[in-house]
C-alpha cells in the first residue's frame, strides 16, 4: 500500500499540469490566428501576432511535454519531446556554414550591392 502524497505536493502537480494546458492553448490560438479559423482574433490578441507557426508547434510540443512529465509512466516520452525541442532549436541558431537549413546569403544574387552614397556599405577605395 502506497503512502498518500502531501497535500502541497498534489498542489504543485496540478499546477503545472494547469499550466502546460494553458501553454498548449497558448499555442493553439496563434495556429488559429495564422490559419484565419477566428475572424477578429488578430485585433483581440495583437501581442501573439508576431509569433511565426513554428515558435506555436514549438510551444504546443513544449506544453504536451510538460503535461507528460507530470505524469510517471509518460516522462520517457517528455523526455524525448524535450530532446526533440532542443535538436531543432540547435538547428535552428546552429552556424550557417550547414547545409541544412539555407539561407539568403547562401543566393549570390540576393546579395546587397555596394551603395555609392552610404560609406558604410561602400567598398574600400
Amino acid at each position: 500500500m502506497a503512502l498518500p502524497e502531501p497535500r502541497g505536493a498534489g498542489l504543485s502537480v496540478a499546477f503545472a499540469r494547469l499550466a502546460a494546458v494553458l501553454v498548449c492553448v497558448i499555442g493553439e490560438i496563434v495556429l488559429a490566428m495564422w490559419l484565419h479559423i477566428i475572424p477578429g482574433l488578430d485585433d483581440a490578441l495583437p501581442s501573439l501576432a508576431g509569433m511565426t507557426p513554428n515558435a506555436a508547434l514549438g510551444i504546443i510540443a513544449a506544453g504536451l511535454g510538460l503535461l507528460c512529465f507530470t505524469f510517471r509512466r509518460l516522462r520517457v516520452l517528455a523526455r524525448v519531446i524535450g530532446f526533440v525541442l532542443v535538436a531543432a532549436g540547435l538547428l535552428v541558431f546552429a552556424p550557417r556554414r550547414s547545409r541544412l537549413v539555407p539561407t539568403l546569403a547562401d543566393n549570390p544574387s540576393t546579395r546587397l550591392s555596394a551603395s555609392p552614397g552610404h560609406s558604410s556599405c561602400s567598398a574600400s577605395r
